[in-house]
């Protein structure tokens, strides 16, 4: 194509739009390729939310499997059970944690528990992230703390 067709082809949609009623007067350019610059643009904010929403599900999956780990402690706790069976159930009850990540401990000592008297389980679970740019917006891990409180039986 030469440039007065260039030219021509350029005025003609030029004259079309104005024809239509647009409140433009520059010419329509080529928009080939525009879908592929905003997908670069847009898909890396994109992906960057899809990951955050599916680390903080991760987070708040363990947090409520630490407190369902604390509650499953106390509740055995109270009717009088040793502190290795405590620890067990707890292990137990937090199946898709990691075992050696999650800590229990429990209040008071087995010799000074009565009957009425408060039995605390507390749990903790250090949960790391999956993915790098997480771990390097928040941190690379996050200490996750349950610790509830039952009278004995």
């Amino acid at each position: 194509m030469r440039h007065a067709d260039i030219h021509r082809s350029m005025l003609y949609r030029l004259e079309l739009r104005l024809a239509r009623g647009t409140h433009t007067w520059r010419p329509v350019r080529d928009e080939r390729g525009t879908a592929m610059v905003e997908m670069g643009l847009v898909l890396p904010v994109f992906l960057l939310v899809l990951v955050g929403v599916m680390e903080f599900g991760l987070l708040i999956n363990a947090f409520v499997t630490v407190q369902h780990a604390a509650r499953e402690g106390v509740r055995l706790g109270i009717t009088g059970a040793t502190d290795s069976e405590i620890t067990d159930r707890v292990r137990a009850a937090a199946v898709p944690l990691s075992p050696a990540l999650v800590n229990v401990s429990v209040a008071p000592a087995p010799w000074s528990r009565e009957r009425g008297q408060p039995l605390t389980v507390t749990v903790q679970y250090t949960h790391t992230f999956l993915t790098p740019l997480i771990s390097a917006i928040v941190g690379n891990s996050v200490t996750l703390q349950s610790a509830l409180d039952m009278r004995m039986e």
